[in-house]
This record gives C-alpha cells, sequence and structure tokens, in this order.
C-alpha cells in the first residue's frame, strides 16, 4: 500500500526550521528595539498616558534644545522619566517612588504640554504599583504559563504514546513556545503590563496551539497505525497534513475572526483589559496555522527517522 506523492510536505523541512527561527529572530528584535517593554512596568513607580487628538511628530516637540520628551521632563523635574509615543498616545513611566509622590499627573501634563505645544492631551490612564506587588505578579504570571507548558506537555505524551510519546511531545512543544513566543511579542508591541490577565491569555493561547496540533498528530497517529512498516515516515506526514491543514487553517481562521472583532471595539470603547485578552491569543492562534502543521510535524518526522536508523 503506498501514499500518492503529489504532496510532498517533509522535503521542505529545512526550510520550516529556517522560518520558525527567523520569526524568533525578529521577535527578539522587536523586543530589544521596542521602548514599550521598560522594566518601570514591573518596577514600582508610575505610568500615565495620554491621548492626543492629533499624531506625535518630532517636529512639534519645543523647545529644539530636548530630542525626547524624558528628557525634558527630567530637566524640568530632576526625576528620570520614560516616554513612548505612540500614533496618538503619549505614555510616560516613572520608576522612581519619591518621583510620583512629589509629581501630580497634571503636573506631568502641563511640562509635555509645552514640550508639544501643537498638541492637546488628556489623561487617559494613571497606575502606580510597588516594586514587591508588580514583580509578584509577574512571578505569578510565570508559575502558572510554567505549569501550563508542563501539564500540556505531559499530557500530549502520554496521548500519543503509540507514535513516540516523548517525541511528540517535544515536537509540540517547541511549536507551542513558538505560538506563546508570538503572543509574548504582541504584548510587547502594544505595551501590555504582565499581569494575570495577560497570564491567562497566553494560556488559552496555548490551548489553542494545543489544539491544533492535536488535529494533525491525531491523523499521523490513525495513519500510522493504518499503513504501519509499509510507508516511510515523511509520507504517513505529508498524507497527514494533507487531510487536517484545511480543517486547521478554517478553524483557526475562525477564532481569528472572532478576536480581530474583539480587539477592535475593545480599542475602539477604550477596554484594555479585553484587548489584552484578544490580542496575545490573535497573534498565538495565527502563528499556530504555521506550527501545528508544519514545524512540529517536521520535528516529528526527523525525530522518528533517527530512531528507526538506531
Amino acid at each position: 500500500m503506498s501514499i500518492s506523492e503529489e504532496k510532498n510536505f517533509m522535503s521542505n523541512r529545512k526550510i520550516y526550521w529556517l522560518i520558525s527561527l527567523a520569526v524568533v529572530a525578529a521577535g527578539i528584535i522587536i523586543t530589544v528595539l521596542s521602548g514599550v517593554v521598560k522594566a518601570g512596568r514591573l518596577d514600582s513607580g508610575a505610568l500615565y498616558e495620554y491621548k492626543t487628538k492629533e499624531a506625535v511628530s518630532v517636529s512639534d516637540a519645543e523647545p529644539v534644545t530636548y530630542t525626547d520628551a524624558a528628557q525634558y521632563l527630567k530637566a524640568v523635574t530632576g526625576y528620570e522619566f520614560s516616554a513612548l509615543k505612540n500614533d496618538d498616545a503619549i505614555v510616560v513611566t516613572m520608576p522612581s517612588t519619591e518621583g510620583f509622590e512629589s509629581i501630580t499627573a497634571g503636573q506631568i501634563e502641563q511640562h509635555l504640554e509645552r514640550f508639544y505645544p501643537a498638541l492637546d492631551m488628556e489623561l487617559v490612564r494613571g497606575e502606580m504599583h510597588e516594586q514587591s506587588t508588580s514583580k509578584g505578579i509577574a512571578g505569578r504570571a510565570l508559575v502558572l504559563l510554567a505549569v501550563a507548558f508542563l501539564a500540556m506537555a505531559v499530557y500530549i505524551g502520554r496521548r500519543f504514546r503509540s507514535i513516540g510519546g516523548w517525541v511528540t511531545a517535544i515536537s509540540c512543544a517547541a511549536a507551542l513556545f513558538l505560538d506563546c513566543f508570538a503572543a509574548f511579542v504582541s504584548i510587547v508591541i502594544f505595551a501590555f503590563p504582565m499581569d494575570e490577565t495577560v497570564a491567562a491569555a497566553v494560556i488559552a493561547a496555548m490551548g489553542c496551539s494545543v489544539n491544533a496540533a492535536i488535529i494533525v498528530f491525531d491523523c499521523i497517529r490513525e495513519n500510522y497505525r493504518f499503513f504501519g512498516e509499509s510507508v516511510e515516515i515523511a509520507r504517513i506526514a505529508d498524507r497527514s497534513i494533507e487531510e487536517t491543514g484545511r480543517r486547521v487553517i478554517v478553524t483557526n481562521s475562525c477564532l481569528i475572526c472572532a478576536m480581530l472583532i474583539l480587539a477592535i471595539v475593545a480599542a475602539v470603547m477604550g477596554v484594555e483589559g479585553i484587548a489584552k485578552m484578544c490580542v496575545p491569543i490573535l497573534f498565538a492562534v495565527f502563528s499556530s496555522c504555521f506550527t501545528s502543521l508544519f514545524t512540529a510535524s517536521s520535528l516529528w518526522v526527523s525525530f522518528k527517522e533517527k530512531q528507526n536508523k538506531k
């Protein structure tokens, strides 16, 4: 018994790995270069967000001797600041407890209006937090993610014992890592603080990613059981991807559309809590369309081929 060789996905497995590594590298570069991830969001201090009616541009800055709003605020107040300029907002963080006890949000707004005289600003958010509280939140979030990751790896390993439990678990874990990394990059891009809501969103994204991987590996297991040793491992994976690819893409597309609509509504209504849930899931589900079909399955094929050679 043989399988048609019209679809030969596994012949491009190295390309899939290079794409995955390139995406990770791009995400790391975005994280390093972005001004969104600041220690002030996880240390003691304050965060203020001011909405502007017009886009923020360098040409609006006065006095011209200062090239950055944070430098100007430090010069006129004597305290350290970090300032991030989005399309229609300015986010100011203060890492010093002494600073936010001495300077009010209104005073910061007055200084920013002198720096950006052409802009009409309005305070839309103010957050103050202590170092112990914020680090505790981040720590609990990381513990939740680690426990969820381990539990899913154990479940996948036990579920697919017949086709190599640990091999399948490692392959799915790699895809799961890429999807979680995509969710993390979205957190960086949209400047979401690391809290329980974001952790819950990433865990939900992990569930969506695992669901897509299980669809593919369920089909691989059935085809492996049916064809046995008479067909190459790579050909079995090719057939499984061909049989499940449309289902994975259609299912994930429906979820992507739902999350996208919710994220847009949350952005229009100014409800950050909903956006913090939807955006990481949106990025992770989009990523899982590729990782579950190609990254996880290609890793599984390579591991199994090495096992069979021994």
